[in-house]
């Protein structure tokens, strides 16, 4: 079993613009039960460090600064947990909303919201980020949408199994892009799928066996699975289901998506139903079963995160200012939801 993570990182919005009440990354220790945790430092002086992310070292934290133009890096104590910055880097685009690291080349990968970009940034080994790369720019036209989809908006940069390639999904151009980077670091289009008009895919998720991707569509609350080739790195879609149950008409924005450590199980969080949905996966085939809600016990359930050991889903209730946990077994959401900790305008949990 994976050994119980020692602590945890929450990423806020910060800005009045976003009518935010966070302070910047919060630093919890974690207790043996995963579900208390001792607030030990907040990192103040970032502007909506709104995703956060673990090198696979556990030496560094990195961050975007939402609605801005940057990342940031910070070192991890590995004692205490406490982050110090070590550098601020330009993304060459502007409102950074995603990054994921990529090991082979030492560099972050960064997915620039408003100019429909990705981009490319070595990272030194002691943490230090260096100059952005040429951006990839995403082609293709708008969704139907008619203020969400006036152009590119890639959302997210999802790692496949391999490490061969990411996917990107834009939800400007209700696209799924399937990208490489090259030896020199450049990011490159390998393939693309797309979705049906109007449906803003939003975060992709991988089956750990990799024949199987996962693909949240936040306009109109879909999740569809696809067969991925990991070969080529083309998605073929097997089918479309709803993450809202029929009888809700109110205005719902789906958010996260997270697959259980064994990938029987995938979790979509609603924003307006403000519920995590449950689907079980069919091994063979990828399709999903009937949704199963829980209550979010909070507004605006934006992000969720599963714990290293698997045990514990933790979702963060960005309007609400909680961050709300649920136990996973055998058949997925086994207790819960259980009010963990309060945070000001929680949007991103990094575990270590």
């Amino acid at each position: 079993m994976t050994p119980q993570p020692r602590f945890v990182y929450v990423g806020s919005r910060t800005t009045i613009e976003r009518g935010a009440r966070g302070s910047g990354v919060e630093v919890y220790r974690v207790k043996q039960n995963e579900r208390e945790w001792t607030l030990v430092q907040v990192v103040g002086g970032l502007t909506n460090p709104s995703f956060l992310v673990v090198d696979a070292n556990k030496r560094f934290l990195y961050t975007v600064h939402g609605d801005r133009s940057e990342i940031t890096s910070l070192a991890i104590n590995s004692d205490t947990g406490t982050l110090t910055k070590v550098s601020t880097a330009s993304t060459s685009g502007s409102n950074p909303v995603h990054l994921a690291i990529h090991p082979p080349l030492q560099s972050v990968l960064v997915a620039n919201y408003a100019t429909g970009s990705i981009v490319s940034i070595p990272i030194s080994s002691d943490g230090v980020l260096g100059k952005a790369g040429r951006p990839l720019f995403l082609p293709g036209q708008p969704g139907p949408h008619r203020y969400e989809q006036l152009t590119s908006h890639p959302h997210q940069i999802a790692g496949d199994p391999s490490g061969r390639f990411f996917l990107v999904p834009d939800k400007g151009l209700d696209r799924v892009f399937t990208i490489a980077v090259s030896h020199q670091g450049q990011p490159e289009i390998v393939a693309s799928a797309k979705t049906h008009p109007g449906a803003g895919p939003r975060h992709a998720i991988f089956h750990p066996t990799g024949r199987f991707a996962y693909v949240v569509n936040e306009l109109d609350s879909t999740v569809t699975a696809y067969a991925f080739d990991s070969f080529s790195g083309q998605l073929s879609a097997i089918e479309t289901v709803p993450t809202l149950p029929r009888n809700f008409l109110g205005a719902n924005r789906a958010a996260a998506l997270l697959a259980s450590e064994n990938g029987d199980f995938i979790f979509v969080s609603n924003r307006g139903h403000d519920s995590v949905v449950q689907f079980a996966v069919e091994g063979k085939t990828g399709r999903l079963s009937k949704g199963l809600w829980q209550p979010s016990l909070g507004q605006g359930p934006r992000f969720a995160v599963i714990s290293p050991s698997g045990e514990s889903l933790f979702v963060a209730n960005e309007l609400s200012d909680s961050i709300v946990s649920y136990e996973i077994g055998e058949t997925g959401i086994a207790a819960g939801p259980f009010p963990t900790v309060d945070s000001g305008s929680p949007v991103s949990i990094a575990f270590i």
